[in-house]
């Protein structure tokens, strides 16, 4: 996970050099983050998506976002507010700089698929970011 270190964070790609690595990798067109923002974009993506117990040595990381899927609810609302939680815990253990502002929850259980869309700020950056997830369920 990319940490951040000081306030003044350089937003323009470089050159030459990438600072990560890109999901989903596709190596014919390259696969690296050049700037912060888009490796953090990256890395929230991979917190959130990844099941708590997956990484081995580090059994803790990641969220609880599979398992609330699969969970029979009744309550539309009380779902909205667990995954709102589960997801900024995950954040704010994992990526303490990044504030989650509003999650929004497409569900769609006839097509087994749940949009998810996250918008999120990142201390020191001037605007919020949207992140998008399509999770088959």
């Amino acid at each position: 996970m990319a940490r951040i270190v000081q306030q003044n964070f350089i937003e323009e790609a470089l050159s030459d050099r990438g600072i990560g690595l890109q999901l989903p990798i596709n190596v014919d067109q390259g696969s690296l983050n050049f700037t912060t923002i888009k490796q953090i974009h990256t890395n929230l993506k991979n917190l959130i998506l990844t099941m708590k117990g997956e990484r081995v040595y580090n059994p803790e990381f990641g969220s609880d976002l599979y398992r609330l899927l699969f969970e029979p609810t009744v309550d539309e609302e009380l779902f909205q507010d667990r995954v709102f939680q589960t997801i900024t815990d995950a954040v704010q253990r994992f990526m303490p700089f990044v504030t989650i502002n509003e999650v929004a929850i497409d569900f769609k259980p006839d097509d087994n698929l749940a949009f998810i869309s996250i918008n999120y700020s990142v201390n020191g950056f001037v605007t919020p970011e949207d992140l998008d997830l399509e999770v088959i369920i």
